[in-house]
């Protein structure tokens, strides 16, 4: 058979003004044959506004998430201080000074900081991978490689959310 022409791909590398391109668009969609005509640098800046905006609201996700996670570990070191009272008590009695009770306490949290730094990498790599398979589509691909800052950030922010609730 015959092959049907359906798209013509034009490279405009002398239109340089995007009002050229808009006119050259306009003359082509003047043919009845002609139902769309589409530019790659106007998808090209489309798509780059919606990364732009999706921006914010990862930032947004991430000081929620922080915010999330302060508010957890004070809840958890205040549980926990509240139920342990009679262990803590009988510490001092034994004759451990303040300092000390403080820093067993403080030891502890700082113990279930790094597993939960550890437990959330692991998390966290898994559920990357999840969201990029989930949020591509066909005419985008997202980056799918986690730098090793991501890693030590997260683990840093962590940590000093950690030491905050203990002090």
């Amino acid at each position: 058979e015959k092959p049907q022409y359906k798209n013509i791909l034009l490279n405009l590398e002398n239109f340089t003004a995007s009002g050229d391109e808009q006119n050259l668009a306009d003359d082509l969609l003047a043919y009845n044959d002609v139902t769309g005509v589409s530019s790659t640098d106007v998808m090209i800046r489309s798509f780059n506004g919606v990364i732009d905006r999706l921006d914010v609201v990862i930032i947004i996700f991430i000081v929620s998430a922080g915010l999330l996670a302060l508010i957890i570990l004070y809840n958890l070191t205040n549980i926990t201080v509240q139920e342990r009272l009679r262990e803590i008590a009988t510490i001092k009695v034994l004759g451990f000074t303040d300092a000390e009770v403080t820093s067993y306490v403080y030891r502890e949290n700082m113990f279930l900081t790094i597993v939960g730094i550890l437990v959330g990498v692991l998390g966290g790599t898994i559920l990357h991978k999840v969201v990029i398979d989930i949020a591509e589509v066909n005419i985008a691909m997202f980056g799918r490689e986690i730098y090793w800052w991501s890693y030590l950030l997260a683990a840093v922010i962590t940590a000093v959310f950690a030491a905050a609730v203990c002090v």
